[in-house]
């Protein structure tokens, strides 16, 4: 804030003004006090709201103060409030005699709750240091503190003054709310300008401590606005922790790292289909249909990329405004993933996904449709952490949603039912309770596997790989026959061209994963300059199943990487297996590539600056583009498999004897590698104390490994290593032995 214009006057009152704060922050109360006297501290806290919105509004503290104290008469009056203020706090026989408060003892320890001027106060105590630093405002003993004392003094750090006597301290603080009153008359607030009691509404909505946010309400009977304000505070606080609690970290990650589709399509989807086709009209359906639709397809035929295609398109939802009507619309989404975590493939993970959605867009509807978890976030103030619902809880929640008068339509995208962990038969069965409820419909889709075909088949439906010729059509055109190889050289024309697209387009079979992975082929074969018969050679070798395709890519890959190869799948592929962690982090994986999965070359914990770490992750990143031949990609800081499908691949029994994945390093142990991966993001810069998560992660890891395979846990280089650099207690670490 610029000072550079304040005047002699306007300082002398910022002087008076920063003793009448420090004064009213030395009053407090011991912890060892009952409520009431923490209710009168809350009180006198709102007077000190009320000065120091007071010195806000007049910008006392800068160059732009209210050019109303340049009158002298109104300036010499304003300094007589400030004046009266200082002296009713200062004077300490009076405020033992008339006002009920003794000195602190040692043994007063203030409360710690946090304040209703707490953000004045900071900004007060900003200001104030501006002041001194441009030399305007002179730091005196027992006030403020000096920048570069070693001992300083924090306003409201410590106690001077305790409450004693509740009725006569009552009569103080009636009394400074009548100086502070005095002061707002003296210089009114502009139109422009927040009323006292306006900013004190605007202060209490800025607190987020419910034990404050009670002790308000228990004060405010006498003050039906400020109970309002002090009550929906509350409530938004509530509903804030619940939230907070129904909130997981992956809850939208799926969805997030699917790509988008290509350009042009998909777009057939919203509109109706021919006549003859055999799938139902999804856009008449998302206008006027009811309970599920369900789409289907083969395994990377884009049901996922087709799902996000259609829960981000604003055609879509004007569709669904048709079915809404005069309710207000919710729209919510979740896309099971079988790799991640417990929390993206249960059905529990699924009803938390889809209630945050819904309950973050509808926040009044928390008390009504969590009625269990609103109680214990009333009675706990926060202090700690919610029980999660439980299943019948959740069940519950939704069918609340159905019977309230909110007047409220909700729609959901639930992508990958067949990914459900466990009995696929639980989810569908979830499913078939949602769209039980009258104002809840569903957009589904899965794999058709048999308990889907069962349960849905019924209703109207789509077969995805049957629909997508079009699209793929799309894609081969402005992959091959945009590709600069093709329209530069001219080599590829014709009949030619048409025959290598229609080929592809055949082979596809409706599975546009299948169809990205032979165009990737057809590009190699432009950069090695092909010409038309050797790319067709290339296109008539492509076998048409995926999991054929993707031994044949692994078998292209050249020998000298393939040692590297092997190990960067075993390792991922281990990882997804264990379910020990959510995710693989392209840099620990970087790490460990980079000194070749070497068990003794990993021990050597060595610091690494950001701009290493993203150096390194960038490296892998095209390291695995060539070693793996987009089988794992990189998306943001972390590594995962190019598709599902790459995973169940890898499952099949006989996948690992395959000569490009068989690893004859004898020393070479994915669980191992995976520990030194866990252990060295928390180890390489300096100890982390009581990292119990971490040291269960890095036990989790060796317990897998085989027994002939490393010694007695308590014996583990690795285990003394994070030990030692840790103050885990004794009993925590011999649970694991």
């Amino acid at each position: 804030m610029e000072t550079v214009g304040l005047v002699v006057g306007v300082i002398a009152l910022v002087g008076v003004f920063e003793d009448c704060i420090i004064l009213i922050s030395q009053i407090g109360v011991a912890k060892s006090m009952a409520q009431d006297y923490v209710r009168l501290e809350t009180k006198l806290d709102f007077q000190k709201v009320f000065l120091l919105q007071w010195a806000d509004r007049l910008h006392i503290m800068g160059q732009n103060y209210d050019k109303r104290l340049d009158d002298e008469v109104i300036k010499s009056m304003v300094e007589r409030g400030l004046i009266c203020i200082r002296g009713l706090l200062q004077n300490s026989s009076e405020l033992q005699r008339r006002y009920g408060i003794r000195p602190a003892r040692p043994d007063d320890a203030a409360t710690s709750l946090p304040a209703v001027s707490d953000r004045l106060m900071e900004q007060f105590r900003n200001n104030t240091k501006t002041l001194k630093l441009a030399g305007h405002l002179q730091t005196r003993p027992g006030r403020l503190p000096n920048e570069n004392s070693t001992n300083t003094y924090s306003i409201g750090s410590k106690i001077k003054w305790v409450i004693k006597d509740k009725e006569a301290f009552e009569c103080l603080v009636r009394e400074l709310a009548d100086l502070v009153t005095n002061l707002d008359r003296i210089l009114p607030a502009k139109k422009e300008s927040a009323t006292g009691s306006t900013v004190l509404n605007d202060e209490i909505r800025e607190v987020h401590d419910m034990n404050v946010l009670k002790r308000i309400l228990q004060i405010s009977a006498d003050d039906a606005d400020l109970a309002h304000v002090a009550e929906e505070a509350l409530s938004q606080e509530c509903s804030r922790n619940i939230l907070n609690r129904l909130w997981f970290r992956l809850i939208d990650d799926r969805k997030n790292n699917i790509s988008l589709q290509h350009a042009q399509t998909f777009e057939w989807a919203i509109h109706p289909p021919d006549p003859s086709a055999k799938w139902s009209d999804l856009g008449q359906w998302l206008r006027q249909g009811h309970g599920v639709y369900w789409i289907s397809g083969k395994p990377g035929s884009g049901k996922s990329t087709l799902m996000k295609f259609l829960s981000d398109n604003r055609n879509v939802k004007h569709m669904l405004g048709d079915w809404a009507g005069d309710r207000k619309l919710t729209i919510a989404s979740f896309f099971i993933w079988n790799l991640g975590s417990a929390e993206q493939n249960t059905q529990q993970g699924l009803a938390r996904g889809l209630l945050y959605h819904v309950l973050n867009q509808n926040r009044l509807l928390i008390p009504v449709v969590l009625p269990g978890m609103w109680r214990e976030a009333h009675a706990n103030n926060g202090t700690a952490q919610l029980e999660l619902p439980s299943i019948s809880e959740l069940n519950e929640a939704f069918r609340r949603l159905g019977t309230q008068a909110t007047n409220g339509a909700y729609f959901f995208f639930v992508d990958g039912l067949d990914e459900f962990a466990g009995n696929h038969r639980e989810g569908i069965e979830f499913i078939k309770k949602l769209t039980k409820i009258p104002n809840v419909k569903l957009l589904l889709s899965s794999r058709p596997i048999d308990s889907c075909v069962a349960a849905f088949s019924s209703k109207p439906n789509l077969r995805l790989q049957d629909l997508t010729e079009s699209d793929i059509t799309t894609y081969i055109q402005d992959t091959i026959r945009k590709h600069p190889y093709v329209a530069e050289f001219g080599l590829l024309t014709g009949s030619a061209l048409d025959k290598l697209v229609e080929d592809l387009q055949k082979k596809a079979s409706g599975v546009f994963l299948w169809v990205v992975l032979a165009c990737r082929t057809l590009v190699d074969g432009f950069e090695a300059y092909d010409n038309a018969e050797e790319l067709q050679r290339r296109v008539d070798a492509l076998p048409e199943e995926l999991e054929d395709l993707f031994r044949q890519i692994l078998g292209r890959i050249p020998s000298r990487f393939l040692h590297q190869t092997a190990k960067l799948l075993r390792v991922c592929f281990e990882s997804h297996s264990l379910g020990v962690e959510d995710q693989i982090y392209a840099f620990p994986l970087a790490w460990a590539e980079e000194n070749e999965f070497d068990v003794e070359a990993l021990s050597k914990f060595e610091p690494c600056s950001s701009k290493e770490q993203e150096i390194k992750c960038r490296r892998l990143e095209g390291r695995l583009r060539s070693r793996c031949m987009g089988l794992l990609e990189v998306h943001d800081d972390t590594v995962e498999f190019m598709h599902r499908t790459v995973f169940e691949f890898l499952k099949s029994p006989d996948v690992w004897d395959m000569d490009c994945l068989r690893i004859d390093d004898g020393g070479f142990e994915a669980t191992a590698i995976l520990s030194y991966m866990v252990a060295y993001l928390h180890l390489r810069e300096k100890p982390v104390t009581e990292d119990h998560i971490s040291l269960f992660v890095v036990f989790s890891y060796l317990r897998h490994m085989d027994d002939t395979s490393s010694t007695n846990l308590s014996e583990n280089p690795l285990v003394n290593r994070f030990m030692s650099q840790n103050t885990f207690s004794v009993p925590f670490s011999h649970q694991f032995h």
